[in-house]
C-alpha cells in the first residue's frame, strides 16, 4: 500500500504523478489524488475535453469528490485492473474514493470491439467518519443541473449528459455527510443507460482481470510490467485497435515553448514499440490489432 501523503497542487495543477489513468477503450481519464477528475474527453479520445482543468485551473472544469478540509492522501488500483481507488483523509474523517469508466458485463477486451457504457462512476465510502464530501462538477464552459438529472454543458449542447446520485442532489457544487460505512454513488452518462452501481464495478473488474489472464511474463518486476501492460490497454482504441501516443492534449514540454502538441492520436513509432511489448509479455491480439489499426 502506498503511503499517505500531503495534499498539494502548484497553483491548482496537480503534480504528473499525482494523476491516475482509467479508461474504456474509448476514451480515458485523470484522477488526481486530490480527488478531482482534470481531464476527460467525451465520448471519445479525441473528442473536445468536457474536463479540462489539466490545461486551464480557473475556466477548464473538473470533477471533485473529496472531504472537506482534505490534508493527505494516497492512490492505488485494484490488482490487475484500470479500477483506480484513492483514499482521501481529512481532520474529521476518511473515504476510499472508487474511479472508473465502466465495461459491459463479459466484454472481452482482447476483442476488436466497443466494450465501455458511457458511463465513469465514482464510489465513495466513508472508512472513518462521520465525513463531509464536496461534490463539484463544473464541466468547461459550465453546466446546469436540470431537476431529472439531466446535465445541460453551455459548451457542448450536443451531448446528452446525465448524473444520477445515491444522495439528493438540488444543486452543484454540494456538500454530503456521510456516517461511518456510508457509500455515496455519483455516475456520469453521456449515454442512455442504468445499472447498480456495485454490480457495474464488479462486472468492470471481471473484465480486466479476463483480459489479463493473457498475460505470461515471468521475471523481474512482474507486477510492474502488469501494470504497465494495463496502461498501454488503455490507449488502446478498442474498435480500432489503433494506440494512443497519450490520452492528453497541448502539455507543453516546458511552460512557453513550442511544443504544445495534441498526442491524442497514433504514431507510428510509438505504436510500434508498444505493439513489440505486447507480444513479448503474450499479449499477442492486441499486438495483432494494433498493427491493423496503424
Amino acid at each position: 500500500m502506498n503511503p499517505f501523503r500531503p495534499s498539494s497542487a502548484a497553483v491548482g495543477y496537480p503534480p504528473l504523478e499525482d494523476l491516475g489513468l482509467i479508461g474504456d477503450g474509448a476514451t480515458a481519464a485523470l484522477v488526481a489524488r486530490d480527488g478531482s477528475i482534470p481531464w476527460l474527453c467525451v465520448p471519445r479520445f479525441d473528442s473536445p475535453p468536457l474536463l479540462c482543468g489539466l490545461l486551464d485551473a480557473e475556466r477548464g472544469g473538473r470533477f471533485v469528490v473529496a472531504p472537506e478540509g482534505l490534508v493527505e492522501s494516497r492512490q492505488r488500483y485494484e490488482a490487475d485492473t484500470a479500477v483506480l481507488v484513492t483514499e482521501l483523509r481529512s481532520e474529521q474523517g476518511r473515504i476510499a474514493l472508487t474511479d472508473l469508466l465502466t465495461l459491459e458485463a463479459g466484454a472481452d477486451l482482447s476483442r476488436e470491439r466497443a466494450a465501455g457504457r458511457g458511463e465513469l462512476l465514482r464510489i465513495a465510502r466513508a472508512i472513518e467518519g462521520p465525513v463531509r464530501v464536496r461534490i463539484q462538477l463544473e464541466p468547461r464552459g459550465g453546466a446546469s443541473l436540470e431537476r431529472d438529472g439531466k446535465l445541460r454543458c453551455h459548451e457542448r449542447p450536443e451531448l446528452e449528459l446525465s448524473l444520477d446520485c445515491s444522495h439528493e442532489l438540488e444543486a452543484l457544487p454540494t456538500t454530503v455527510e456521510l456516517a461511518q460505512g456510508e457509500i455515496l454513488t455519483l455516475v456520469l452518462r453521456w449515454r442512455p443507460g442504468s445499472g447498480n452501481p456495485a454490480a457495474l464495478l464488479e462486472q468492470t473488474l471481471a473484465a480486466w482481470r479476463d483480459w489479463l489472464k493473457a498475460f505470461s511474463y515471468t521475471g523481474p518486476q512482474e507486477e510492474l510490467v502488469r501494470r504497465s501492460a494495463i496502461t498501454l490497454k488503455l490507449l488502446d482504441h478498442f474498435e480500432s485497435g489503433a494506440i494512443l501516443a497519450a490520452p492528453t492534449s497541448s502539455l507543453p514540454e516546458e511552460i512557453g515553448g513550442e511544443r504544445n502538441w495534441d498526442y491524442r492520436y497514433t504514431w507510428i513509432r510509438d505504436a510500434a514499440f508498444s505493439v513489440y511489448a505486447l507480444r513479448r509479455i503474450g499479449l499477442g491480439a492486441e499486438a495483432q490489432g494494433s498493427c491493423a489499426g496503424c
